[in-house]
């Protein structure tokens, strides 16, 4: 936030002085109003200090450096984007994904920033893959893991009558089995204590028609994120998924090449633009990190304010089959 400027309403005291603080740190100019004349007096003449500790305020630093990840699907599109901001904040990072061929090419484009990175191989349905990369991004098999991110998912459009009973239980199982394996293994990881972050979709939070699969697997993911934050919150071990609404990735070029797609969605978002792969990443570090250490079991919205209306219909607009 540096050369940024910002201004804090009741910043006196309590949170709204610890918000002044978290601004100062980044480099943000802060200007703090305060109602109470005491108060701004006080403000007025020790101004805060990112550096200091007001009130059993401490400000979170924002660096990762040292801590372990993973993070499943970190070939491309928002994987590669969340691990990217991690190892450029000092997290050692091992990215995970089906195809060797493009794990490496990630890690060699990350290289050329002067980003090292791991790879591991893994398909986010099999046990004893997820098993290994976990093992692999926590450094060995008494190795300790700190952040654990899963990206893939997938559905396909079609009227909830027209799916097959095997096609519409293995679209689901395609979303969710991912994240419960991730919660599974690098929970058992994570000794220290950590934070999962999985990723699920505005189709979550609300009917999207003929998109029954994807909607039922990602409501399923959150699902198993509040369970799994209640549960493990005593191990100090934090989980909660982003909600990303329609980003540009790889997997989404069908829908950006339609132009009635692209107008319906944002027809129906207050922020008129789509969604980046950096838009996403830069939650998953959020919650990844030591700003959202007292963030758990929650579902963060990245869409542009999507969820506040509704879901255009995929198939009329986009008769391909698959998202």
């Amino acid at each position: 936030m540096d050369g940024r400027t910002a201004i804090v309403s009741g910043a006196g005291q309590g949170i709204g002085r610890g918000i002044a603080l978290a601004l100062a740190a980044e480099g943000a100019s802060v200007t703090i109003a305060e109602l109470n004349a005491d108060n701004a007096r006080s403000v007025a003449a020790h101004p805060p200090n990112p550096r200091d500790n007001h009130e059993g305020f401490t400000v979170p630093r924002g660096r990762l450096d040292g801590l372990r990840a993973l993070v499943i699907g970190g070939g491309s599109g928002l994987g590669l984007a969340a691990a990217t901001m991690l190892a450029r904040d000092g997290a050692v990072v091992t990215i995970a994904g089906r195809t060797e061929t493009k794990l490496a090419d990630a890690a060699a484009r990350l290289a050329d920033d002067g980003l090292v990175i791991g790879t591991a191989r893994c398909d986010t349905l099999v046990a004893d893959d997820v098993a290994r990369a976990v093992e692999t991004a926590a450094g060995g098999a008494d190795g300790q893991l700190d952040i654990a991110v899963t990206v893939p998912g997938g559905g396909s459009f079609a009227p909830v009558l027209d799916y097959a009973p095997d096609q519409f239980s293995s679209e689901v199982d395609l979303n969710v089995r991912p994240a419960y394996l991730l919660i599974k293994y690098a929970g058992a990881a994570m000794t220290g204590g950590g934070s999962i972050v999985a990723t699920s979709s505005t189709a979550a939070a609300f009917p999207t028609r003929n998109l029954a699969s994807y909607g039922a697997g990602k409501a399923a993911v959150d699902a198993l994120v509040r369970i799994a934050a209640d549960e493990l919150g005593v191990r100090n071990i934090r989980v909660n998924s982003v909600r990303p609404g329609l980003t540009r990735t790889d997997s989404t070029v069908g829908l950006f090449a339609n132009p009635a797609a692209c107008a319906a969605f944002l027809a129906n978002q207050p922020l008129g633009r789509h969604g980046e792969a950096d838009d996403t990443a830069a939650a998953i570090r959020f919650l990844a990190g030591p700003e959202a250490s007292w963030v758990t079991g929650q579902h963060l919205a990245v869409d542009g304010g999507h969820t506040l209306r509704s879901f255009p219909d995929l198939l009329a607009l986009h008769p391909s089959g698959t998202t």
